[in-house]
């Protein structure tokens, strides 16, 4: 017993559909997947660039600190530098 012409097409045309869905799909995953690293990398990048500038300022805060201190010290002792 032979199918209609017409159902034999639509079984191909579903079986491509469901093949073309499957290939699409693991696109998908695969181009999410490596932007989402390429995004976290680049995010890491730019918040230890900013994460280095921070701790930079910190440590030039403490040494004018630490200068203003011993100026302070010396002025104290009435010493000249």
């Amino acid at each position: 017993m032979g199918l209609s012409p017409e159902y034999e097409n639509a079984k191909n045309r579903v079986q491509a559909l469901r093949e073309e869905y499957t290939l699409l799909l693991s696109q998908y995953a695969e181009l999410t997947g490596a932007a989402r690293a390429n995004l976290d990398t680049l995010h890491m990048l730019q918040l230890g660039k900013k994460e280095y500038r921070l701790f930079s300022l910190k440590i030039e805060i403490l040494l004018i600190k630490r200068e203003i201190s011993l100026l302070q010290a010396a002025v104290n002792r009435m010493e000249k530098k």
